[in-house]
């Protein structure tokens, strides 16, 4: 027998156990006997997919009838077997057929493995699986062992065998998949067991009664507990799943029931419920929610579910922690957060409504006091009426009456009552009368000279100088053709500035010299 038949021959002969060296346990091979399906069958009598896990590995061939070999011709291979429940999985071993020839590139065998997957799951679905191997070009047909052991700690019910041939493989892969598996054993221990060979039962409290094969450590904890091997209530405000849930609001902060969340001895103030998780309802507030908010808090009996302090303060028109109190010192309303109107002498408005009960002061009208008087009126709600002679009728100071703008063009004084005088007129009485005669006051509005103009002025306003031919009041004379130039003479007196024309004196040159 050759150096390598006598190497896969001893693989043989190990048996169902394997020996894991690190951790020094011997693991039973859960596959041996349970149901298994291959996608296809060469020859349901000698090939079906129980051979590979009958324990049966004497004779790797076809004739031995201890394999299972599906149909030729397939591009896909499907083989699994049903482990009866999950269980925790060390390691796989697989035997392949080898015509009990020597295994190397020149068996027809090994470009048929090379490219294989190897899958756990917990469904017959090979697409919910847990990947536990593929031959990713790790193998050539001159480097893929007849025995082959893969570390695959995983859980599942289901291990599955699975090959391919598409485009683009390697050249060395056979152009057929195919299963050929003479045995496949899955070392391991069934739900609730580890240790040597599977003698120890898993922590009580591990989830789905799953444990580490060589600790015995849980894999995850049922709800309510934690550590190593979930022997450790959960604590510090934990519960449930991984201690992973906080606890309600208990009563002093008490720890709740480290499964099920619910505060054994009541609820803190504001909540209530098992749990202590439901916030006390609109109008309750207190330890256990047993305490009924004040009736004069905003949006009735609605409260701080803890203090009993009303939420968003207090119903209109009233002021405290417990909303006990009337809004005062001019304030109303909601929050006593409005400023009463201007109530007359400053009295205090209703604490609700603001309405000002003795009436407005100066300027302002309406229950509350906050409409100001309308245009025309003033002072005590609104009861006076503005000047006519206002700037703009009727518009005066709602509160003094005083005219807003000033007066109209002619007026003066705070309530505009007063016509222009001392030689003004106009707006504001800011425009200065004209030369009226003899200095008499213009008119007040529009500063005309009702009695005429005062000597070389003329005009409405007696503001327009006289002519050069003109003099005297009004302008009505003409100055004499016998100035030195003619009609060009003083425009107050007449008199001829520049001198008489030849055969003329006086003051108007009016005389003749001869």
């Amino acid at each position: 027998m050759s150096g390598e038949m006598e190497i896969w021959m001893l693989h043989i002969l190990l048996g169902h156990l394997i020996i894991n060296p690190i951790n020094s346990i011997s693991l039973p091979n859960i596959a041996l006997g349970k149901d298994a399906y291959q996608s296809s069958t060469y020859n349901s009598i000698y090939t079906g997919a129980e051979k590979a896990v009958d324990g049966l590995k004497s004779n790797l061939s076809y004739n031995g009838g201890q394999c299972a070999v599906s149909a030729d011709g397939k591009k896909t291979a499907l083989w699994r077997v049903d482990l009866g429940n999950v269980s925790t999985i060390q390691n796989i071993t697989i035997y392949y057929r080898t015509e009990n020839q020597a295994w190397n590139a020149s068996n027809g065998f090994t470009e048929v493995f090379v490219g294989f997957y190897v899958y756990v799951s917990n469904t017959t679905n090979k697409d919910d699986e847990q990947l536990c191997f593929h031959d990713n070009e790790h193998f050539n047909p001159s480097t893929i062992p007849a025995v082959l052991t893969l570390n695959c700690t995983l859980q599942g019910r289901y291990v599955i065998y699975y090959n391919e041939r598409t485009a683009g493989q390697p050249d060395y892969y056979f152009k057929y998949a195919g299963t050929n598996l003479c045995e496949f054993e899955v070392y391991g221990c069934q739900q609730g067991f580890y240790g040597d060979n599977c003698m120890s039962t898993c922590p009580v409290n591990c989830l789905s009664n799953m444990c580490e094969l060589f600790t015995g450590n849980c894999f995850q904890c049922d709800a309510g507990y934690k550590g190593p091997r979930c022997d450790v209530e959960c604590d510090g405000g934990t519960y449930g799943q991984d201690c992973g849930n906080m606890c309600g609001s208990c009563i002093n902060d008490t720890q709740c029931h480290h499964i099920n969340g619910s505060c054994l001895q009541g609820c803190g103030p504001g909540y209530k419920g098992d749990k202590c998780t439901e916030e006390c309802p609109p109008g309750k507030y207190g330890i256990n929610c047993q305490h009924d908010c004040s009736s004069t808090c905003n949006a009735l009996y609605n409260c701080n579910r803890t203090t009993g302090e009303c939420i968003g303060d207090c119903e209109p028109g009233w002021k405290g922690f417990f909303c006990e109190q009337k809004c005062d010192g001019g304030m109303y309303g909601q929050d006593c957060g409005n400023m009463c109107g201007s109530c007359i002498n400053n009295t205090q408005c209703h604490h609700v409504n603001g309405t000002c009960l003795q009436g407005c002061g100066p300027g302002y009208q309406g229950n509350e006091c906050k409409e100001e008087c309308p245009s025309g009126t003033y002072g005590n709600d609104c009861k006076h009426t503005c000047s006519v002679t206002c700037s703009v009728s009727n518009n005066c100071n709602r509160t003094t009456g005083e005219c807003v703008g000033g007066c109209k063009p002619g007026w003066k004084g705070v309530l505009c009552k007063q016509e222009c005088d001392g030689g003004t007129y106009g707006q504001a009485c800011g425009n200065t009368c004209g030369f009226c005669i003899n200095n008499t006051q213009c008119h007040h509005i529009n500063g005309s000279c009702l009695q005429g103009c005062g000597p070389g002025y003329r005009g409405d306003k007696c503001t327009e100088g006289c002519l050069m031919s003109t003099y005297g009041n009004d302008c009505k004379y003409n100055c004499s053709s016998t100035c030195s130039v003619p009609y060009k003479c003083e425009k107050t007196s007449g008199e001829c500035t520049e001198g008489c024309t030849s055969g003329w004196t006086g003051f108007m040159c009016e005389q003749r010299m001869w």
